[in-house]
């Protein structure tokens, strides 16, 4: 039998996120069993490099072994082929490296390498276009016994002084390739040429279950996998078709952060639960996570239809979150108090209380005006005009929401004290700051920034610096051309102005940098193009950090362009947001002298990174860019974009030969406009002491606001759905459960110290009649039951463990039975 699941697509699993990897086995698993039962082993074989919790996240679903091909560095020379993988949380699972590959036996006993069994016929004529076909469809290489036997010796040669089992796995296939029909002739055939070798043709399970048989004898390891002693990592997946990245993180944010609790709270409150489109737009993003999807190493019609599955689960997920929002702003009683202009309802999907900027569409005409919230406290607020949308005026309300309510809501009323009003603009000017930074752009160095961090006095120069190099390698790999010249934004003359209003000070920076327009052959063409920047670095009042917007228009080919910051902190080691964890990782990378692939200086990222010598550090956020690095002397880099011609090449400095077909590829240029958005964070400490995860997920999961008017309801004016603290813990999710009325909230410990979760009902103690509250396993199934009391619950949540509780629900209330005299905000 073929074994099915447990993942519904193979992922990467650095870009997806977390919850996505959840998602992920939960709709693998549940197909699975559809056939018959989901196979429970973690195998993940092509992706490139595996996450550090990946053992717990497997643990979650009844998985206690994980079968990989790339990510083995050093390590493996001790580990051998089978070892137990530690999370950082403790969970274990039994680990089983195909140190020859996940393809070792593809086509066995036909002594064709891979590159032949996968040469296709080219085919074009007329205008058909070009299609390619694949032979061995139609007739299977011819094979020989002899063959066979020598491929499974030269295998046992390699694998069993390695492995703890004395026993060699033979994966007959790989990718795209048909079942090998004579594969029973062969067995026959190996049985009797060699009898002193017992050879079973079965499941990965039989595999499995004989490694589990040594668990107890294999050595431990822990921590992430992304070396490449035996096989090539690939590690600038993360940088190439840098728009399909920032899709994917504009979907997995709208569906985790705003579109699942926001229909959660709606179905609490008596509106029904949407999912069927909940899960429709999880099949098209998850479809996008196949890791060669997502990893941008295909050809371009491949991202043409990525590019469509993201649009589309991105208008469901848009439409879910303001279905959900406006249902709950019109519950809510806005009736006490003066009448206003409009009445704005700010939602925080975040853990933590904060105070933070509201960006909304709105229709009242530009103008200062005041925002107020329940208790009449004011703050500025600004509207500017953007013209017109569907025949009316369509301008942004921006305004600094104060202390909206964890998980919760907050309503607002807008009043105009100011009519026409228009943004300060000061031409000359190079200087902005507010309560916490001074920030100057110069001029003679294209714009870079000098920050002052006011409450330490500590001062960083040249940050927000565009660095361009010249790029020779392919969807997979960087690698720079044999004679490389590098170009630096610091060696251009930027026009700098100022834009103040009440709300915020922007430094507006512009300049064409002259860049190389390709590569010739192995050199950086002498022909220069420009390439227009343009960037807006933004200080709000009362908001501890600096938002970046840079817009380049990319003219150039075959080149990479990053963003550095030279902090000027001397660091052993990067600090970067990670799957339910905070990766450390040394700013020296290995040696690699046996490595297969030359190792990397740049490295996944989820939100953050962080770079910090003790004392002070700098947190940078990023929406959507999931490639950095950073060095000894303190320069964190950030990847904008990275431009190629070819899926694979072979002539690369960082990787022997091919990783995939070379095959052009002419969009991977990633020609035109494209807009970068991230956020620098200065601060004091660590970002563990100055909690900078806080306000790094700050930016990169913004406020919400929908308008609503004055009316009579029956939820209070501010509330949270619930209360958990200490603010270590992290919400990652908060959906409805599957196949049950009950609600899934999940968080983890993102410190290295266990700490005692303090969960508060709050809102949902009124908008429903919770019947108990059960611990459950990532896959929804109950563990244990655990104490409620008026309190809410209390649980001990050990470093990096991931909580799911379920809170099982009688019936939601109807708005009409809830009293907004009777709810109060913790």
């Amino acid at each position: 039998k073929i074994g099915v699941g447990p993942w519904y697509t193979q992922p990467d699993e650095f870009l997806s996120s977390p919850e996505a990897l959840v998602r992920n086995l939960m709709l693998g698993s549940r197909l699975g069993a559809e056939y018959g039962s989901s196979m429970k082993i973690g195998y993940t074989p092509d992706s490139f490099g595996h996450i550090a919790q990946l053992p717990q996240i497997l643990r979650g679903f009844g998985i206690n072994s994980f079968v990989f091909t790339r990510g083995m560095g050093d390590e493996g020379e001790g580990l051998g082929t089978e070892f137990r993988w530690r999370a950082p949380d403790g969970t274990e699972v039994v680990a089983l490296h195909l140190i020859a590959g996940y393809c070792n036996g593809a086509f066995i006993g036909s002594g064709i390498p891979l590159s032949g069994l996968y040469k296709p016929e080219l085919w074009e004529s007329g205008n058909t276009g070009l299609a390619l076909y694949f032979r061995i469809y139609d007739v299977e290489p011819e094979v020989s016994i002899e063959r066979a036997a020598e491929r499974v010796e030269e295998l046992m040669k390699v694998w069993l002084p390695r492995s703890k089992t004395n026993a060699l796995l033979i994966m007959n296939g790989c990718d795209h390739l048909p079942p090998q029909e004579s594969i029973t002739r062969i067995i026959d055939g190996l049985r009797e040429t060699m009898p002193e070798v017992d050879i079973l043709h079965g499941r990965l399970e039989d595999y499995v279950s004989l490694v589990l048989e040594v668990a107890h004898e294999l050595r431990e390891y822990s921590g992430e996998l992304r070396g490449a002693r035996y096989h090539p990592l690939l590690p600038n997946v993360y940088s190439t078709r840098i728009r399909l990245k920032q899709m994917n993180c504009a979907a997995q944010t709208l569906m985790e952060q705003y579109a699942e609790p926001l229909s959660s709270i709606k179905w609490l409150c008596g509106g029904g639960y949407p999912r069927n489109l909940v899960w429709l737009a999880w099949k098209l993003i998850l479809r996008n996570h196949a890791h060669d999807t997502i990893c941008g190493c295909g050809v371009d019609g491949v991202y043409k239809e990525a590019e469509a599955r993201f649009l589309q689960a991105l208008q469901i997920a848009k439409g879910l979150t303001y279905e959900g929002l406006r249902h709950v702003g019109n519950l809510i009683d806005t009736s006490e108090g003066e009448d206003a202009e409009m009445y704005v309802v700010v939602y925080n999907p975040l853990s933590w209380p904060r105070s933070d900027v509201v960006s909304i569409r709105s229709t009242v005409a530009p103008g200062q005006y005041v925002i107020a919230d329940p208790k009449g406290r004011e703050e500025a607020a600004y509207v500017t005009g953007e013209g017109e949308l569907w025949g009316e005026a369509a301008h942004r309300l921006v305004f600094v929401a104060r202390e909206v309510p964890a998980m919760g809501y907050k309503v607002f009323r807008l009043k105009r004290i100011d009519d026409g009003a228009e943004p300060l603009r000061k031409p000359g000017l190079t200087v902005i700051e507010n309560e916490f930074f001074r920030v100057k752009a110069d001029p003679d160095h294209g714009g870079s920034l000098t920050v002052v961090d006011k409450r330490t006095g500590k001062v960083y120069e040249g940050l927000n610096t565009l660095i361009d190099e010249g790029d020779a390698g392919d969807e997979y790999n960087y690698s720079p051309p044999q004679e490389d010249k590098v170009f630096s934004s610091t060696d251009v003359r930027a026009t700098i102005t100022v834009e103040e209003n009440p709300v915020y000070s922007t430094l507006d920076v512009r300049y064409d940098m002259a860049i190389p327009e390709g590569l010739e052959g192995q050199r950086r063409s002498g022909s220069l193009v420009d390439l227009p920047v343009h960037i807006k670095a933004r200080l709000y009042r009362g908001v501890p950090r600096i938002d970046v917007e840079t817009v380049v228009e990319n003219r150039a080919r075959d080149h990479r362009l990053r963003v550095i910051f030279p902090t000027g902190l001397k660091a052993e080691a990067s600090y970067a947001d990670g799957h339910y964890h905070v990766v450390r990782r040394p700013v020296q990378p290995p040696k690699g002298e046996r490595w297969i692939e030359r190792p990397s200086k740049d490295h996944p990222q989820l939100h953050w990174v962080d770079i910090s010598d003790g004392a002070h550090g700098v947190t940078v956020a990023n929406r959507g860019l999931p490639e950095y690095g950073a060095d000894g002397d303190g320069v964190l880099h950030v990847t904008l974009l990275r431009g190629v011609g070819w899926l694979s090449r072979d002539d690369l400095l960082t990787r022997p030969g091919h990783a995939g077909p070379a095959m052009p590829t002419p969009d991977a240029q990633c020609l035109g406009e494209y807009v970068f958005e991230y956020s620098i964070i200065p601060h004091s400490g660590t970002w563990e002491t100055g909690k900078t995860y806080k306000e790094a997920r700050n930016y990169t999961t913004p406020l919400i606001a929908a308008l609503t008017g004055k009316h009579k309801g029956h939820l209070p004016p501010e509330a949270s759905l619930l209360s958990i603290k200490p603010d270590a813990l992290l919400v990652t999710a908060i959906k409805r459960a599957e196949g049950e009325d009950a609600l899934i909230v999940r968080f983890y410990n993102i410190m290295e110290r266990e700490v005692e979760a303090n969960v508060g009902l709050d809102l949902l103690s009124k908008i429903a009649t919770v019947e108990s509250v059960w611990k459950a396993k990532l896959s929804e199934e109950d563990l244990e039951g655990l104490e409620l009391d008026e309190e809410g619950v209390v649980l001990p949540v050990r470093p990096w463990e991931i909580v799911t509780l379920k809170f099982k629900i009688r019936e939601p209330s109807l708005p009409g039975k809830v009293s907004s005299d009777v709810l109060r905000v913790r």
